[in-house]
């Protein structure tokens, strides 16, 4: 078992035990990272699921130091791990990716859970943002595009109220 510091919110457990044989006598393989739990049955499969939590720590530290820097207004963490909001273009959210958090309950563990639910489903266009909004916290999905008509074309097809014009860093109603 091992401890990470990443601020007095996020403490990192992770453990690993492995190779203990199940009721099936099949080897099991328990995963464990900020309350985040999963049975592996192979080792495969268990290297999936650590790769999946790795990433989601990865881009939950970025989030969050963000979130801290903007005085809680808002983050932007690119799917490829980098973060920072695009400097161009604009960026619609998917339909089924929201989220809303109460801000009293609202930390960086919020961003690692939410994180580890999108993996596997991201493309390399992605962003994973958050935001203070009127009932808490939002956390979404969102595609980025270079031009605005494929932006609010997008964004009708998901059902959104608004889109996010990066240059001028301000969002926007689909009419």
């Amino acid at each position: 078992m091992r401890t990470v510091d990443k601020g007095p919110d996020y403490p990192v457990i992770v453990s690993c035990v492995g190779g203990y044989p199940s009721s099936d006598n099949e080897a099991c393989f328990d995963i464990s990272l900020l309350g985040v739990s999963y049975q592996c049955r192979s080792l495969a499969e268990r290297d999936g699921y650590v790769r999946r939590l790795q990433y989601a720590d990865r881009v939950a530290g970025r989030a969050w130091k963000q979130w801290i820097d903007s005085d809680g207004s808002g983050f932007s963490v690119a799917s490829a791990g980098y973060a920072g909001r695009p400097e161009q273009g604009y960026l619609a959210s998917y339909a089924d990716s929201e989220l809303i958090v109460d801000c009293d309950d609202f930390t960086v563990r919020s961003v690692f859970r939410y994180a580890v639910g999108c993996y596997g489903r991201l493309t390399l266009t992605d962003w994973i943002g958050g935001w203070n909004g009127p009932d808490g916290v939002y956390l979404d999905v969102s595609k980025h595009f270079a031009g605005l008509n494929d932006c609010i074309e997008f964004a009708r097809l998901n059902n959104q109220l608004a889109y996010y014009d990066c240059a001028k860093d301000a969002s926007y109603e689909v009419l």
